[in-house]
Parts: structure tokens; C-alpha cells; sequence
């Protein structure tokens, strides 16, 4: 069975970019329930899984565009 490892203080730093009014989102090609599981250790607002690169991209792009 293997495991993403979530490095250690990342869930502090996403806390304190919440307190920045930055949203988080982790985009994975992962499956739902792995990403979940991972978004939820990491503490990131938001998860979107199964994404390939061109979704990934789509998504940052969309992001930046909102500003």
C-alpha cells in the first residue's frame, strides 16, 4: 500500500496563507478518496483529483485569471 508522504509543517503553512485570505487548492492526479485523504492531512481548502496536466493547467490559468 502506498502512501504520499505530507512533509511535515505544511498544514501550518496553509493555515497561515488561509489567514492571508489565500485560498488553497491541491490538483492531483490521484483518485477522489486518496486526494481527499491527503487534502485533509495537508489541511488545503480545496482537493481536485484525477487531473491530468492539461487540467492542472486549466485550473491555475482559470485562477490566475480570476486574479
Amino acid at each position: 500500500h502506498l502512501k504520499d508522504i505530507v512533509k511535515g509543517g505544511i498544514s501550518e503553512r496553509f493555515t497561515e496563507l488561509r489567514r492571508m485570505g489565500i485560498r488553497t487548492v491541491m490538483i492531483t492526479g490521484d483518485n477522489p478518496m486518496t486526494a481527499a485523504a491527503i487534502a485533509a492531512e495537508a489541511g488545503v481548502d480545496d482537493f481536485l483529483a484525477q487531473a491530468t496536466p492539461e487540467d492542472k493547467l486549466k485550473l491555475i490559468r482559470d485562477e490566475q485569471a480570476k486574479g
